[in-house]
């Protein structure tokens, strides 16, 4: 889920499901990029820009989700 607040504290969230896990840093930056061409150009400036991850599995013993950590 991207949320974008605005100057004028107006707010937008836009969300999209995946029906593959997330495996790599690199995909969640692809699919927030995705996200974030379908609200630009912005009509105003831009005070906070968020993405969350939902639906986490939190299996600790799966390889690519270790691959996640920082």
């Amino acid at each position: 889920t991207l949320k974008v607040k605005f100057a004028d504290f107006s707010m937008i969230t836009r969300a999209q499901s995946l029906a593959v896990p997330i495996a790599s840093r690199a995909m969640i930056a692809e699919v927030g990029r995705a996200i974030l061409v379908r609200v630009l150009p912005v009509p105003i400036g831009v005070r906070l820009l968020g993405l969350t991850l939902s639906g986490l599995d939190c299996n600790p013993v799966a390889a690519t989700q270790s691959s996640l950590l920082l």
